[in-house]
Order: C-alpha cells, then sequence, then structure tokens
C-alpha cells in the first residue's frame, strides 16, 4: 500500500460526481477543499438538482461547481468519475464512467451481488482503467493505530463488533436517510468486513449463524474469520448511534468505540483517545478522495482502494441474503395473516421488500413479492402503504 502524499498538481484537471444526495454534496464539499481552485468539479443528478443547487448557493460554491441533470462528457484529459448516487443505479453509473475511459470511485455498495462486481472488475480490467471501492474506514487512523495495539498484545481469539444507527441522525450538518430498498446488512458489510479481515486476514470469512429482527432493521451475525468466531450486531433505528468494537485476546477484551470519531480505546480499565493526531492530519474521507485522485494520474496505487478485496464483502453478503429472506418472509406473511401489521416493524420490512434496490435479481425471491403484494392486497394494507408512500410502487410489481 502507497501512503504517499503528493500536491494538487497531481490530481486530474476534471473530476465528476455522480448523485445528489446527502451523501453527494459531502464528498463534493471535500473536493473543492482538495483540489486546486481551477480544476474542473461537476455534479450530476436527474432527481436532486434543486436541493443541489440550494446547497451550492448556501455554501457559496456556485461558481466552484456546475450542476448538470445529464452524464458527464469527458473532454479533458485527465478526468475522474465518483459515484455517490442511489444504489440501484451503482452498476450503471460505474459501467459508463469505465465504457467512457475514465477512473471511477464507487461507493458502496458497488452492486447488489458478487457476480455483477465481478463484470464490473472485468470491464475495467478490459477498459485499463481504475475502478476503486470507496472502503473509507481503511483510511482512518484510528482503526490502524487500534490493529497495531491489538497485534502487539497478541493473537485475537474473538470479535465483536456492533454497528447501530438512530432512527433520526445528524452528520456532517443533514439529517441522514438510508435508502430504503438496501437491506441493512448489504448496506453495512462493506463497512465492516474489511475492518475485520485486518485482524483475520488469511482466507474468506464464512456465515455461520443468522438471526433477524424487528423486520430485518436488527440482525446479528456469526461469522468464522480465520478460524476465529465473530459476532457482528447491525440495528437499524436504534436508540442511539453505535460504533463498538472488541477483541478477545486470553482472557481480556480490548475496546474501540468510534459511535464519535476517532473515538476511545479501553484496555485494562484504562481509556484513552484511539488517535491522538486526529485534529492535525486528513480525515478518513479527505485521505481516500487523495488517494484516488492520486492514482488516477501518477499510477500510484493505494491498496485501500482494491475492489478485488472488496469483492469479499459482496461474496459474504450473498451468503446472508439467501438466509435472511428464508427468516423475513414467513415473519412478514404472520404478522400480516395475524392482524398484527400495524407496527413499526411490519412497516420497515414492507419499504424495504417493496423498494428492493435492483430489478428484481432472482426467480424465487420475485414470487414471494408478488405472493407479498396479494397478500397485503387481500388483508386491506393499502391504507398503510399509501401511508408510506409505497402503494403505487406495489402495484408496479409484476
Amino acid at each position: 500500500m502507497s501512503n504517499i502524499i503528493l500536491s494538487s498538481s497531481s490530481f486530474p484537471e476534471s473530476v465528476a460526481v455522480i448523485g445528489g444526495g446527502r451523501w453527494a454534496r459531502v464528498i463534493l464539499g471535500e473536493l473543492c477543499k482538495l483540489t486546486a481552485s481551477d480544476t474542473n468539479i461537476s455534479i450530476h443528478t436527474q432527481h436532486n438538482t434543486l436541493n443541489v443547487k440550494k446547497w451550492l448557493r448556501e455554501k457559496k460554491l456556485e461558481k466552484r461547481v456546475k450542476l448538470c441533470s445529464k452524464w458527464p462528457t469527458f473532454n479533458t484529459s485527465p478526468s475522474v468519475m465518483i459515484v455517490a448516487n442511489a444504489a440501484r443505479d451503482h452498476y450503471c453509473s460505474v459501467e459508463y464512467a469505465l465504457l467512457s475511459g475514465v477512473p471511477v470511485l464507487v461507493e458502496k455498495p458497488v452492486s447488489k451481488s458478487a457476480n455483477k462486481v465481478k463484470s464490473l472488475i472485468k470491464l475495467a480490467q478490459n477498459s485499463t482503467r481504475t475502478l476503486a471501492a470507496a472502503q473509507v474506514f481503511l483510511f482512518a487512523n484510528y482503526i490502524h493505530r487500534f490493529c497495531n495495539r491489538v497485534s502487539h498484545l497478541g493473537k485475537p481469539e474473538g470479535l465483536e463488533f456492533h454497528w447501530v444507527d438512530p432512527k433520526n441522525e445528524e452528520r456532517f450538518g443533514e439529517n441522514k436517510h438510508y435508502d430504503r430498498g438496501v437491506p441493512v446488512f448489504v448496506d453495512w458489510i462493506p463497512h465492516i468486513l474489511p475492518i475485520i479481515k485486518l485482524f483475520f486476514p488469511k482466507g474468506k470469512v464464512d456465515l455461520t449463524d443468522l438471526k433477524v429482527r424487528k423486520g430485518g432493521a436488527k440482525l446479528t451475525l456469526g461469522l468464522m474469520a480465520d478460524g476465529r468466531r465473530c459476532l457482528v450486531k447491525l440495528e437499524r433505528n436504534g436508540q442511539k448511534r453505535k460504533r463498538y468494537l472488541s477483541l478477545d485476546i486470553g482472557q481480556e477484551k480490548v475496546e474501540l468505540d468510534f459511535s464519535e470519531e476517532p473515538g476511545t480505546v479501553t484496555w485494562r480499565g484504562e481509556q484513552v483517545s484511539a488517535d491522538p493526531t486526529w485534529n492535525f492530519t486528513k480525515k478518513p474521507l479527505s485521505a481516500m478522495l487523495t488517494a484516488f485522485l492520486q492514482a488516477s494520474t501518477t499510477g500510484i496505487f493505494d491498496e485501500r482502494l482494491n475492489i478485488e478485496s472488496a469483492l469479499q464483502s459482496y461474496v459474504l453478503i450473498d451468503s446472508v441474503r439467501d438466509k435472511y429472506y428464508h427468516q423475513l418472509f414467513p415473519w412478514v406473511e404472520k404478522k400480516i395473516t395475524g392482524n398484527q401489521s400495524e407496527n413499526d416493524e411490519v412497516d420497515y420490512s414492507l419499504t424495504e421488500l417493496v423498494s428492493v434496490m435492483e430489478p428484481i435479481y432472482n426467480q424465487e425471491l420475485k414470487s414471494r413479492i408478488l405472493a407479498l403484494k396479494s397478500m397485503v392486497l387481500e388483508y386491506g394494507l393499502e391504507v398503510s402503504l399509501k401511508k408510506l408512500g409505497l402503494f403505487d410502487a406495489l402495484l408496479c410489481l409484476d
């Protein structure tokens, strides 16, 4: 891995950001800080132009950033593209960039399955253009400092990871919302698995157990990594934000709580900052964007962006998916037929199933969703779906 930091003169002349949501705007703001004033920066969104225009005006960036509703055309060289739009559009956006002959950085999830990610990797290889995965937590100094501390204490015998988002949360000055069609494991495994692999780098990580609760909003995953047991707890709409990692070393635990960055490390009753240099070093997003921009022009590639290593997350996602739906569908059906459909958990699961992130990808899932559609209509849940803004979407499923 290369950690060489070059000047902005080694950055591309043109950067196009695809997407108009909160995270695309956060990336855009960071790019404006990192790049020279003569860098051509554009943001491309079909559905969020008014909000982006308002945001650019508030940030006084109207003259710095070009707002477009169409795909970018790359007339200057070198140019790059950053994909941060809706998850269902990531695949076609990356494909567009690679076919246009420009390096591309894609936010998670890269696509819906490991096979789809493999096809993008093959396209990148054929086009000889960089396809980079936005594994932003691999650029967090506090994660690597914690990993180094653990390596000096001994070989971890087990791991526990908690990742929780509250129902209402403000991040980077804006309210945070999740993509309703992206299950929590698809959303967060691409963050969590690369961190786990820092401690257990050998071999793949296997799913051993899965428990689905709260209509799919809360999951407990049992994993086996390098012969060590790992417990991962994921929850949306929880009580408060939580990012907590603990490792068993002998009879003791060493803990990292990075719910608020850079977080704290606890060992033998002593609590210290996870990164004492946090206030005067690059933050994870800035470091990741810097690495990608440099790689696109210098050929100095940072392995933390490696799409091949990111592929492991999507292999695990595929193994979780079947078990997840095997538990979720019977639960939803039982709630509906038992007249227990008026609660937040059912609302969550119906929202997710009706808003599934991409065209329905296998016949079994398609059949189950269509059966659910009939059940919703039979048991008169139209009012609930209209309240959720999903009734028209349900009628379009066929």
